[in-house]
């Protein structure tokens, strides 16, 4: 079974970040969350999840259904910024895609994340 990055895990630390129920019920997930495939396209990353039957969804606001959640982050040796889409299926974590313009992209903590 492939394990979470530690940059996805940070994506995904701070998409989910604060108060909201709904993104509280996404946290839940994230312990039961299984990386399904992740896909190197050369601009960036694509990383599919499976969550189980069991998994709760959560209650969503109608325009996470239809968009992404995003966040951009720096980090001292890319020139630029890397923007993350997290997708949501049925109010279950989908996909995760990360655009970066070239890969592979650095593996450190260095990354300083802005919503």
């Amino acid at each position: 079974m492939l394990e979470l990055t530690q940059l996805e895990r940070s994506v995904l630390d701070t998409m989910l970040s604060g108060p909201e129920r709904w993104k509280g019920s996404l946290r839940d997930q994230l312990s039961r969350l299984r990386v399904q495939s992740r896909e190197d396209t050369g601009a960036g990353t694509y990383t599919y999840f499976e969550a189980g039957a069991d998994v709760k969804p959560a209650d969503v606001p109608e325009h996470y259904s239809k968009s992404p959640l995003e966040v951009r982050a720096r980090h001292p040796q890319l020139s630029g910024e890397i923007f993350c889409l997290l997708w949501l299926n049925e109010g279950r974590i989908a996909l995760l895609e990360i655009a970066s313009g070239s890969t592979p992209l650095p593996t450190d903590e260095k990354f300083v994340f802005a919503r």
